[in-house]
C-alpha cells in the first residue's frame, strides 16, 4: 500500500482500539460496506492486513473470508496483567504531577465520552476512552512507556460494538473514570490504585468489584 494512503492506517487503528474485535469476521464484501470502498480496494487493504498479521484466514469455512487475528485466553490474561503493572506505575507517578489543567482535561474527555454513549456512538466512546488513558500516560512519559501502552492496548478493549451490553460497559468506564479523577483530586493513592486495577480488568468480575466505589460516584457525577 502507498505510504500516503490513509485507509490502511484507519483500519489498523480500528483493530488496535477494539472497534474491529479479535476474532471478528471480515470478508471483502463486509469490508467494502464498512469503509465505503469497492472490492478492488478492499482486496488490496485486506492483503496488507494479512501480510502485517492483523488478520488471518478464517478456519470456520471455505469461502476465503478473514477474521481479525484472535488472542488466546492465556495471551489476553498476560496482556491484562502487564497493563495493570504499567498503569499502576503511571498512577503512582502521576500523583506528583496533578494540576488543575490536567483534572479539567480529564473531566472534559469524560463528559465527551458520556455524550458519545448517550448518542449511541460506541466507536467514538472507545476512541475517547483510549485518549483518556493516553493522556495519563503522556503526562508521565510518552517515550518507551507510551510505546508499551500502544502494544498492550491492541487487545485492551473488551467492548463489542454490535452489542447493547457494550454501551453499558462503556458507561461503567465513564463512572470509573470519575472515581479515578476524584482520587487524583483528593490525593487518595490507595483508592486510585485500586480503581485503576479494576478498570483495566473490566468484565463482569470487575463490575462487581467496582460496585461500592462506583456507586458513590454515580450519585456525585450523574452516572445513573
Amino acid at each position: 500500500m502507498a505510504s500516503f494512503d490513509p485507509l490502511p492506517a484507519r483500519v489498523v487503528a480500528d483493530i488496535e482500539s477494539g472497534i474491529l474485535a479479535p476474532g471478528e469476521s471480515l470478508s471483502q464484501r463486509k469490508f467494502g460496506k464498512l469503509y465505503g470502498v469497492g472490492r478492488g480496494v478492499a482486496r488490496r487493504v485486506l492483503k496488507f492486513l494479512l501480510d502485517s498479521g492483523y488478520i488471518e484466514f478464517s478456519e470456520s469455512d471455505l469461502t476465503g473470508d478473514y477474521v481479525v487475528t484472535p488472542y488466546t485466553d492465556a495471551v489476553r490474561q498476560q496482556a491484562i496483567e502487564l497493563k495493570i503493572l504499567l498503569e499502576t506505575y503511571v498512577t503512582k507517578k502521576i500523583l506528583k504531577r496533578v494540576s488543575k489543567p490536567l483534572i479539567m482535561r480529564l473531566k472534559a474527555m469524560n463528559r465527551d465520552m458520556l455524550a458519545a454513549i448517550d448518542a449511541g456512538d460506541l466507536r467514538e466512546a472507545i476512541l475517547i476512552n483510549r485518549r483518556f488513558h493516553e493522556y495519563l500516560m503522556e503526562t508521565v512519559n510518552r517515550g518507551p512507556l507510551g510505546r508499551m501502552f500502544d502494544v498492550l492496548y491492541r487487545d485492551a478493549s473488551s467492548y463489542v460494538h454490535e452489542s447493547y451490553d457494550a454501551l453499558d460497559e462503556a458507561f461503567l468506564a465513564v463512572c470509573e473514570h470519575a472515581v479515578i479523577i476524584d482520587a487524583l483530586e483528593t490525593g487518595h493513592k490507595a483508592q486510585l490504585i485500586e480503581i485503576v486495577k479494576i478498570h483495566v480488568r473490566k468484565g463482569f468480575e470487575a463490575e462487581r468489584q467496582a460496585g461500592p466505589l462506583v456507586e458513590k460516584q454515580r450519585r456525585r457525577t450523574g452516572c445513573d
